[in-house]
């Protein structure tokens, strides 16, 4: 019984590490799948809403596609656009973004980007799970930036 307790224990830890560190992805597509530049805007003061920006590399042979995400001190997460229209800046919410195979989409101030609401903390580091149509998920460690950063 006590080994049994020991194994669990040790085989929690290992779990609790990978999950936190972003290694635990689950398998299928997203082994393909490289996120990098993950960055999340400070709060603004009074305010529960802010934006997070990453680049999405496929590196598979087939189209990519990402869905949704979420995020445990988030309420809702939505992918946005940002274009000018009549020489107005206007923000649209997208239902999906394509990758290429190959290449690299850049979620970036001035064009797409995640829009988080409803922020319930914010620490440094804050845990986003990009969902992907094919079903799989790829957790993401986004970095804490200052306001006016990009």
């Amino acid at each position: 019984m006590r080994i049994e307790h020991c194994r669990l224990t040790v085989l929690a830890a290992l779990l609790s590490t990978a999950f936190l560190t972003g290694c635990a992805e689950p398998a299928g597509i997203t082994a393909g799948i490289t996120i990098d530049n993950a960055r999340v805007r400070s709060l603004i003061p009074g305010q529960d809403k802010t934006v997070a920006y990453l680049d999405v590399h496929n590196a598979t042979p087939k189209p990519v596609t990402l869905i949704a995400a979420r995020s445990a001190q988030v309420r809702t997460i939505e992918i946005h656009t940002t274009r000018m229209d009549d020489g107005v800046m206007r923000m649209r919410r997208l239902q999906t973004v394509e990758i290429p195979p190959g290449e690299t989409v850049h979620f970036q101030p001035g064009g797409r980007h995640l829009m988080l609401f409803g922020v319930t903390s914010l620490d440094s580091k804050l845990l986003i799970a990009l969902e992907f149509a094919d079903g799989t998920v790829h957790e993401t460690l986004f970095e804490r930036i200052a306001i006016g950063s990009q």
